[in-house]
């Protein structure tokens, strides 16, 4: 009797096959449980690559997440748009400058929710596997 050999698995299909959706929804209920809506993060998502997953956030998520180190001025122009959003009256660059002098501190949403996150994926990607063992 022959032996049945499989073919390789074919990571870049596998990856760009998982509905990464509820992933995202995932850390985007964390931003939200904190009490954090709106902005830019709203449209953080995963896409994938040939090889690898990516979570794709604005830039500034690193300092919404690991604060600020006093120091230097963040950029006014997105604060700016921000007092303006939530009609807040009050110059944008003093926030600027008191974030220059004091620094924000973080909170970091995320990092309690990646074994999550890490779970469904790897789910999704044991079940794509599996289908791929089968149907070959």
């Amino acid at each position: 009797m022959a032996k049945k050999v499989l073919n390789e698995i074919d990571l870049e299909d596998i990856l760009g096959k998982i509905d990464y959706q509820p992933a995202t929804n995932i850390i985007l209920d964390a931003y939200h449980q904190q009490g954090y809506f709106g902005g830019d993060f709203e449209s953080a998502h995963f896409t994938s690559t040939k090889d690898s997953i990516v979570f794709e956030q604005p830039y500034y998520t690193q300092f919404m997440l690991f604060g600020r180190m006093p120091g230097r001025m963040p950029p006014i122009t997105p604060i700016m748009n921000w007092t303006k959003k939530y009609g807040i009256n009050i110059n944008p660059w003093i926030i600027a400058k008191h974030i220059a002098d004091n620094g924000t501190d973080g909170n970091d949403f995320v990092s309690p929710v990646l074994p999550s996150v890490s779970n469904y994926i790897s789910g999704e990607i044991q079940k794509l596997i599996a289908d791929q063992i089968v149907n070959k």
